[in-house]
């Protein structure tokens, strides 16, 4: 591979339970290097996630600015002031669009990191009844609703015939 269409920063800032160890580095210094790698035609995009405005405000000042931000983004988690700023900014500045992506959009996030005993998502009735009214899964349902929203989602899953279905 001689290079790579995106890359994301992960992490741009430590919180309770995120970080072992202080960082090396900060977030800024992060994100020359991947300017720099844009520069260099390693990278032809580049991205951050977990973002907030005052973030944003900071990522619009910089040389180059970010083409996708992933954020959490689910049916009971929709994001919808921040994603109605992005789609602001695209429409003010049409050659310099960020791409909204989602990340637990099928509702991992609520179990694994927000102590449900069960996925809301999975597990909400009025997802499955639409699942099962249209002959499909409740994973389909949450990605075409999303897509349908201009949010692009990457769904995960380790199952072969998940994958395939998604």
């Amino acid at each position: 591979v001689s290079s790579l269409d995106s890359i994301l920063l992960h992490k741009p800032r430590c919180w309770t339970g995120i970080c072992d160890r202080e960082p090396e580095g900060t977030w800024h210094d992060s994100w020359v290097a991947l300017e720099e790698a844009v520069d260099s035609g390693i990278v032809r995009s580049i991205g951050i996630c977990d973002v907030d405005n005052q973030l944003l405000d900071e990522l619009l000042q910089k040389r180059i600015p970010p083409t996708v931000i992933q954020n959490w983004f689910d049916p009971f988690h929709q994001d919808v002031e921040f994603r109605r700023r992005i789609e602001r900014h695209n429409e003010q500045n049409p050659n310099s669009k960020i791409l909204y992506q989602g990340y637990s959009s099928l509702g991992t996030q609520w179990h694994h990191f927000k102590g449900y005993d069960e996925n809301p998502v999975m597990n909400h009735p009025v997802l499955q009844s639409i699942a099962k009214g249209h002959g499909v899964s409740v994973p389909q349902v949450v990605i075409q609703w999303a897509t349908r929203r201009g949010v692009m989602v990457l769904p995960a899953s380790r199952s072969r015939s998940h994958q395939e279905a998604n």
